[in-house]
């Protein structure tokens, strides 16, 4: 939203989830059953939706990025090859900055789906068991929507218990709802550039036309883009192997006064520099009162002289009360 975050969690049980969600700066969660229909439609305007085991189907999914714990098949979608009798952990992304901070040693997990993920979905985390093995936490896409899945089971897990799993909750919170770009920067100011899957380059170019090529190591996925020098608007492409743009955005460097530097349109520049007020006021009216000022001076200028020949020379009298003649004559000097 606008002025904080605005949560759906679609759950029976939402306890442990709702109160981590709930602890976010500024969040706002409203809660749903796993039977409440037209969830699509029912999403609209929230930031991102949580599901906790349930998946809906393919035509009432949402367009905003979604959390998906202990997922349910949903057409092609979190299909499961099998299950493991209570994983223990056997390979962790360490450089996901969804695992930052998050310090999964000694959590203990239940009987948890062999999920069989995409060609493009990232496996962070890691679980095995009886000769298999599978995911327990994973990011990927649905038609372009960007998801992050736990394929555990809350109830049956330590994890709520333990200070990892508030963190755990911030970090997928931040990397689903957290904009890829910032629209404006100020002059000087780097960019950290959040990249999609699987993507092996970036390029920017700037007001100019001079562009720069940002590598990208399997182990991070964000870049950082310090040449922003120059005001104007700037391109981000992402790049594939074969030099072919797969993605491209704008954002926009301004210089000086916050507002009036903004170079993108903005209709209420002139209300946002002058004052809404001031701007109202026509030039003939200001021109009026600027004429008053001289008489209201000479106005001003006349009662002060005349209250100071009454106080000092104490020479005028005036129909008052006795006690405002006697402080008069007091002021005046007169005995």
């Amino acid at each position: 939203g606008a002025t904080g975050l605005d949560i759906l969690l679609i759950s029976d049980n939402p306890g442990a989830m709702e109160r981590a969600l709930g602890a976010l700066p500024e969040a706002r969660v409203d809660g749903f059953p796993t039977s409440t229909p037209g969830v699509r439609a029912l999403a609209a305007g929230f930031d991102l939706v949580v599901f906790q085991g349930v998946t809906p189907p393919p035509n009432d999914l949402p367009e905003a990025p979604m959390l998906f714990v202990r997922p349910m098949q949903s057409g092609d979608h979190f299909a499961t090859e099998g299950v493991m009798t209570s994983p223990a952990i056997d390979r962790i992304d360490a450089g996901a900055s969804i695992l930052e901070g998050v310090d999964l040693a000694g959590v203990t997990f239940g009987d948890t789906p062999v999920y069989r993920v995409g060609a493009g979905d990232d496996v962070l985390v890691r679980g095995m068991a009886n000769n298999l093995n599978g995911p327990l936490v994973w990011r990927g896409t649905i038609e372009d929507t960007r998801y992050v899945a736990y394929g555990f089971d809350l109830e049956s897990s330590n994890v709520t218990q333990r200070v990892a799993f508030p963190v755990l909750i911030a970090r997928t919170v931040a990397e689903l709802t957290v904009a890829p770009i910032p629209g404006t920067l100020g002059l000087g100011d780097s960019l950290l550039y959040r990249v999609s899957e699987s993507v092996p380059e970036v390029s920017v170019t700037n007001p100019e036309g001079e562009v720069t090529l940002l590598g990208v190591s399997e182990s991070v996925d964000s870049v950082v883009f310090d040449g922003t020098g120059l005001a104007g608007m700037y391109t981000v492409e992402e790049v594939d192997a074969d030099g072919q743009t797969l993605q491209a955005s704008t954002f926009v460097v301004n210089a000086g006064h916050p507002v009036e530097s903004d170079l993108r349109h903005n209709p209420s520049l002139d209300d946002d520099l002058a004052g809404r007020g001031a701007s109202n006021m026509t030039v003939s009216e200001r021109q009026g009162l600027a004429d008053l000022w001289p008489m209201l001076v000479g106005i001003a200028l006349l009662v002060i002289a005349l209250e100071w020949l009454v106080f000092s020379a104490g020479v005028v009298r005036f129909p008052v009360k006795r006690g405002w003649a006697s402080a008069l004559q007091r002021i005046g000097g007169r005995p």
